[in-house]
């Protein structure tokens, strides 16, 4: 049976060592070693390994720009991120860049073989949870800090029902670009109109209210979807102007090929939901 051939990136010669001990013999080949960026980008292509472990810190470049430069060449590489810094913005910047993978150290044999072995069986790219993730922030951020509260309660589901039924204001965001697929906001009228009054420190009008919910999806969208593509690196997607419906009755259905996160919020003012729908393409 042919082992899988492991590249192993980390400027730590003990770390190198580690790795080279916990990896069972009888299943994988350590193929080759590097102590930087650099000479991992060059090993390789040399060694076509089958996976890479790759290390975060290292003299020359982070393993992110070591392993964003390894996709832009090779988009099919298996990369899995080992290093002692593990946080959110580091798992998504990773996923952005077109890796599932990532481990904290020290990782335990069964934690590494376990995932190798998922890297070589690999599955396409789930591009849009990344995304989504940084809108849902985007969301949650921008609702406390305009409401100066932390008394607000966010829950999320990927199975929203169909059609989405409206509270009464919805404002909808396209998103263009490399992908596509659309961004929901919806609330009631009394809701709306007590978010623009905190906004606007007076009386809401219903055209305030309105205008509020665009103003929220607008701000929500741009700062998700910038964050976004400040970490993807050449995904670029982009948002349209909001459209908004009114009325007491709205169905909205979802897009087909669809992949939905929802996020409602519960605040003293009333409840939001943002439902991120991205186009499988």
């Amino acid at each position: 049976m042919r082992k899988t051939r492991i590249l192993i990136v980390d400027d730590s010669p003990f770390s190198q060592a580690v790795l080279q001990k916990t990896l069972p013999d009888n299943a994988f080949e350590i193929c080759g070693l590097a102590a930087s960026g650099m000479e991992g980008i060059k090993k390789y292509f040399v060694l076509k390994p089958d996976v890479v472990i790759m290390d975060i810190t290292m003299p020359d470049m982070d393993g992110l720009e070591c392993s964003r430069q390894i996709l832009l060449r090779d988009s099919t590489a298996r990369i899995v991120i080992l290093s002692s810094m593990k946080d959110d913005t580091l798992t998504t910047r990773a996923r952005l860049l077109g890796i599932r993978w990532f481990l904290q150290k020290p990782a335990t044999r069964e934690e590494l073989v376990r995932t190798i072995k998922m890297a070589v069986s690999r599955v396409a790219l789930e591009w849009w949870s990344a995304y989504q993730e940084q809108l849902q922030l985007s969301f949650e951020e921008y609702i406390k800090t305009s409401l100066a509260t932390e008394a607000c309660t966010f829950s999320t589901s990927t199975v929203p029902p169909d059609p989405l039924e409206s509270q009464g204001i919805c404002a909808i965001i396209g998103i263009t670009g490399s992908h596509s697929g659309r961004v929901i906001l919806d609330a009631t009228h009394q809701t709306a109109a007590k978010f623009a009054e905190t906004l606007l420190d007076r009386a809401a009008s219903p055209d305030d209210a309105l205008a509020g919910m665009a103003e929220i999806a607008n701000v929500v969208c741009g700062r998700g979807i910038s964050r976004a593509n400040r970490i993807a690196k050449g995904m670029d997607l982009r948002i349209t102007p909001a459209s908004l419906l009114e009325g007491k009755k709205l169905a909205i259905s979802n897009l087909p090929n669809h992949h939905v996160l929802s996020v409602t919020a519960e605040t003293p003012i009333g409840s939001f939901l943002l439902s991120m729908e991205m186009l499988e393409e």
